[in-house]
Parts: structure tokens; C-alpha cells; sequence
């Protein structure tokens, strides 16, 4: 702004040039000081952002280490028979805030596409994690399979759920182990399966070493990235598939590509959602958080 207000008055009129003193090669170098100035202003205010992103983890890390050690449990084992998801009447808050939501229920059938919806902080992500057992509520129960998926063994939980985030977060290694998370049950007949299922089947093999290339994120656009978590969700062939909004911020050819990828890996499948492009591709059921079931 400071720069921009100079230019203007020091060129503008011959009348202003006088009162300033200035001709334009004098304002381009007092512009180069001004940048000068500023420059090392702005890195002091990058430094303490980052000062502060490191205190708040800090905090997380106190925190957690404060947290009590559970005592483990033996693991439950799935009951085929039993329906995939049942959440009966849960309330979720975080710490010691306000509930999120409170007495919900939903029961889903095997092979079905259920969408979830609502408000921005309704809590959608939030339940995709109690869902995962990663959280318990604090009423109510989640099963899955009849099981309280905290107490899933690990071995089983990539066999019971495809997890696919808004955002792809690679590991350290090879393409191959963005897919099989070093997993030494996942085949090289499953990737190459799961690859064709996203079509990203050639891409990968025209990689210089093939699914050998080690992985850079230069070596796949956004939503080639969005296939590769799709491919690495079913690589297992897990019977429930979550969703969590994964086509946001793509564009109309890439979300079209996407979508298509997702209605092959939702075929026979039990789906939860959160994605209305999903749901009005596919259609299924839609339920509506912290309000009645739509």
C-alpha cells in the first residue's frame, strides 16, 4: 500500500513531483529501501508464527502425555451376521466443551449408501471418528459388526474399513507403499486391481521404476492424489468405505474423474459419505446431523 500510494503521487503531475522532490528513478530506488525495510519485519512475523505453532504443540503434547493409560483390552472379533454400523443414541464433545451433537442413532444395512449431512461443525468428520474408534462417546455406543470398534484387532480393522480424508497424506517410500502402507499382506495383484479400479493404472506404470518410483508429490496432480487414497481404501477390500468430503476444492474435470472412481469403489459395498456430489450421483440415504434423519 505504502508502495502503491508513493508511485501514485510521485508521478501523477509534474506539480506533485515538485512538491515531493522526487523524479521516477528516485521512487524506484526509494522503493528498493522501502522492501529492504520491510523484509526482515516480515520474517520476525513468520518466526513468531511459527513460535506459536510450536507452543500450542506443546500444549497437545502435555496434554496427551497427561492423558491415563488405559488398560487394554482383548480385541472383539466381527460378527458377519451382525449390520454393519449401528449407533445407538451417542453424544460426542471434545474435552470439557458443549456436546457436538447428542442422542444420535443411525443403523445401516449391508451394501448401503448412506450420506451424511448438515451444518459446517455439526460434528460429520467427528463421527467418521468414533465410527473408526479413534474416539468414544460420552453416551451411547457405536458398533460395528456388533463390535466396539476401539477393540477391533489392528489386523482386522483394513479387512472392516476404507478410510478415504480430504487430504492425502503420503508416507515415507515407494508409489507401492502409498497403496499398501508397507502392509506385507496387501499383493501386488490387489494394487494393481485397486489401480485399475481408480484408473491410475497406466500413470503408474509409465513412473520410471513403475510403483518402485519413490514417491515425490510432484508426481501426481490433486486429484491423482485423491485416486491414490482411494486405491490404497480398498486395497483390502474392506467391507465399509468412509468418505470425508473428498472432492472439495477439485475442478469440474478432476471432481467428474473422482466421482467416477468413487462409484466403483462404493459397488457392493456399505458407504457412508459426506459428499453431496457423491449423493447425487449414486443416491442412497441422506441423514441429516443434530436433526432429525432425512
Amino acid at each position: 500500500v505504502i508502495i502503491c500510494l508513493m508511485m501514485a503521487l510521485s508521478v501523477s503531475s509534474p506539480s506533485l513531483q515538485e512538491i515531493f522532490g522526487m523524479t521516477v528513478g528516485s521512487v524506484v530506488a526509494l522503493i528498493a529501501y522501502v522492501r529492504r525495510i520491510f523484509s526482515p519485519l516480515e520474517s520476525i512475523g513468520m518466526e513468531i508464527q511459527n513460535i506459536q505453532s510450536a507452543v500450542a504443540g506443546i500444549g497437545r503434547l502435555k496434554d496427551f502425555f497427561a492423558e491415563p493409560i488405559q488398560e487394554r483390552k482383548e480385541p472383539e472379533v466381527p460378527d458377519a451376521a451382525a449390520a454393519p454400523l449401528v449407533i445407538d443414541d451417542a453424544a460426542f464433545g471434545y474435552g470439557r466443551e458443549k456436546d457436538i451433537f447428542r442422542h444420535f442413532s443411525l443403523t445401516v444395512a449391508a451394501g448401503e449408501m448412506v450420506t451424511i449431512t448438515g451444518r459446517t461443525g455439526a460434528g460429520k468428520s467427528t463421527l467418521f471418528k468414533l465410527i473408526l474408534g479413534l474416539y468414544q462417546p460420552r453416551e451411547g455406543q457405536v458398533r460395528i459388526f456388533g463390535c466396539d470398534p476401539s477393540r477391533l484387532a489392528p489386523a482386522v480393522r483394513r479387512q472392516v474399513f476404507g478410510y478415504v480424508e480430504q487430504q492425502f497424506h503420503a508416507i515415507s517410500g515407494p508409489v507401492a507403499a502409498q497403496i499398501s502402507l508397507k502392509d506385507p499382506r496387501v499383493t501386488a495383484g490387489a494394487m494393481e486391481k485397486a489401480l485399475h479400479l481408480v484408473g491410475l493404472w497406466d500413470t503408474c506404470c509409465a513412473l520410471p521404476q513403475g510403483l518402485d518410483t519413490p514417491f515425490r508429490p510432484e508426481l501426481f496432480s490433486r486429484g491423482q492424489s485423491q485416486l491414490l487414497s482411494i486405491a490404497r481404501a480398498v486395497v483390502m477390500n474392506p467391507q465399509i468405505l468412509l468418505f470425508d468430503e473428498i472432492t472439495a476444492n477439485l475442478d469440474s474435470l478432476t471432481e467428474s474423474q473422482v466421482l467416477q472412481a468413487l462409484q466403483a469403489a462404493a459397488k457392493d459395498r456399505t458407504v457412508l459419505s459426506i459428499s453431496h456430489r457423491l449423493y447425487e450421483a449414486q443416491g442412497g440415504r441422506r441423514v441429516v446431523i443434530g436433526e432429525t434423519e432425512a
